[in-house]
């Protein structure tokens, strides 16, 4: 890599084919995070530039990362947008730096970080690959036991551009889909769960009021409102956001998702079942949507529906791409799938399927108490009845 990087000369011929000074600078934003600071700068030392714009702050956030080295910088806001201050937080970088990496302070990444980037940056510019962007992936939330709960793809690794970041509340870069590469780069997110969010929705409502139309608006507002219990303004706000002209499939899919769990909260299983199936037809590469339905069917015990869901999601698994391109819950394809397809088989009288299933599971994750000790009961009930288990009327 260090051989390719002193032979590259610096040019941009327009398509993508640059050299590059490989000058790597982590940005950020922090607000009271000193208890996470040192976690942080650890983890991220191996940059070239570190800055980080402290704001609003009452703890010794700045003065921890100061001392550890970063460049940071001070400033209040009287009224607080996280666009604002993520793109002030960029015009601190450097002009010599080359890649940016936008990663907060209750997140870190995965040691090798930088060697997969340099790498994976490095061949696409021999290759005269057209891209700003890096495209990796993110674990939002995790089990109790550690393992990934919610995975997420990021894109917030880019070529210095000012002002790239947009929207008052869940802000995001201004990506150009056409110029990204993947990169095998994991970040983890550990929130801070002592912190108070409450003033989130009411910076979602502001952006909804001053822009209705807007399609990111209403649906980051519609998904708060289920997260905050209220249910009927959930369903209005995402139906609102359904009469929207739709430029993306897969959001759209999630509006209807999370309109379904909505009606669901409200005891209209009719239409929860309505809006899961339209989320699916609307992106079928996700397996969130049938996941939910698979559930809602082992919970009435209709073992025979069950069945065939599960073989549309194995299906799924094995015939279309696993492209993360949202939030996707782990166990849709882990042990608690194959631990519910098995239970379902074994009510259908398919034992040696069903068997195979829970042995999948264990397979999948060995540490799983649960799917070894379901896997045992399966086990002993065959042996106890000769091969005949006793069945439960479905």
């Amino acid at each position: 890599i260090a051989a390719d990087r002193d032979r590259l000369r610096r040019k941009d011929d327009g398509g993508g084919c640059r050299g590059m000074t490989n000058r790597i600078c982590i940005y950020a934003i922090a607000k009271n995070e000193a208890k996470f600071a040192k976690r942080w700068y650890d983890c991220v030392k191996e940059a070239d530039e570190v800055c980080v714009l402290v704001n609003n702050s009452t703890d010794d956030t700045a003065k921890i990362l100061s001392s550890l080295g970063a460049k940071v910088a001070i400033k209040n806001y009287a009224e607080w947008r996280f666009d604002r201050a993520r793109n002030d937080s960029l015009r601190m970088v450097s002009p010599s730096s080359e890649i940016l990496f936008c990663l907060d302070l209750d997140e870190t990444v995965r040691p090798g970080w930088r060697r997969i980037l340099e790498k994976a940056w490095i061949e696409a510019e021999r290759n005269c690959t057209p891209f700003d962007w890096c495209k990796y992936t993110e674990i939002l939330s995790f089990k109790e036991d550690g393992s990934p709960k919610e995975v997420f793809p990021q894109y917030k690794i880019h070529r210095p551009m000012p002002n790239i970041w947009s929207h008052k509340i869940h802000e995001t870069p201004i990506v150009n889909e056409n110029r990204v590469i993947p990169v095998d780069i994991v970040v983890e997110h550990h929130q801070d769960k002592s912190k108070d969010r409450s003033f989130y929705l009411s910076l979602m409502e502001q952006e909804f009021k001053e822009s209705p139309d807007n399609p990111r608006a209403s649906f980051y507002l519609g998904r708060e409102y289920l997260c905050t219990h209220r249910y009927k303004e959930a369903v209005n706000i995402l139906a609102h956001y359904l009469k929207l002209p739709l430029s993306n499939p897969v959001e759209s899919a999630f509006a209807f998702y999370y309109l379904a769990l909505a009606y669901g909260f409200l005891g209209d299983r009719d239409k929860e079942m309505q809006y899961l199936w339209q989320a699916n037809l609307f992106a079928p590469q996700c397996r969130e949507f049938l996941w939910v339905l698979i559930i809602r069917a082992s919970e009435r015990k209709s073992y025979w529906e069950v069945v065939k869901l599960c073989e549309m999601m194995i299906h799924k698994i094995s015939s279309l791409p696993n492209t993360l391109v949202y939030t996707e819950s782990k166990d849709a394809s882990g042990a608690k799938f194959y631990m519910l397809y098995s239970e379902a088989l074994w009510y259908t009288a398919n034992f040696q399927t069903a068997l195979a299933m829970s042995d999948k599971a264990v397979q999948l994750e060995p540490d799983n108490q649960e799917a070894r000790n379901f896997r045992t009961a399966q086990l002993q009930t065959f042996k106890d009845h000769n091969g005949k288990p006793v069945l439960k009327n479905s």
